[in-house]
């Protein structure tokens, strides 16, 4: 038996793609059974995917037994690892206050370039 999670991007499983952080038991016969929702209460039955090498396809299915409480067990334990931690708004402009360094572009108001131009047209530049 090997249970793991995904990490990166979409990961392919026997061809069918899974989100990150979805938890995934490989039992010895060749059966997959995948989950990537744990909102559901822990005593009510969990929502897998399970992969049946016979017939070569993915099927949903509602469980509750000994594999669901092994994914249970592995998703409390490795919660921090597979949920990435959320970062806050006020941390996220502090990141990116001090990122913006160095000289930024010069905005020149839009009444200076009209006197310029009318002082260029009527040729005093070119005295």
């Amino acid at each position: 038996m090997k249970i793991y999670h995904t990490l990166g991007g979409s990961y392919l499983v026997h061809g069918r793609e899974f989100p990150i952080g979805t938890v995934v038991l490989e039992l010895d016969d060749g059966i997959n059974l995948a989950c990537c929702r744990f909102n559901t209460p822990r005593n009510e039955d969990l929502a897998v995917w399970v992969y049946i090498p016979g017939k070569i396809k993915w099927q949903r299915c509602m469980l509750k037994n000994q594999y669901t409480e092994m994914l249970w067990d592995y998703y409390k334990k490795n919660k921090k690892k597979i949920i990435p931690k959320h970062i806050s708004m006020k941390t996220h402009k502090k990141i990116k206050k001090k990122k913006n360094k160095g000289t930024k572009p010069k905005v020149i108001p839009k009444s200076v370039i009209r006197i310029k131009v009318v002082e260029f047209l009527r040729g005093s530049r070119l005295k």
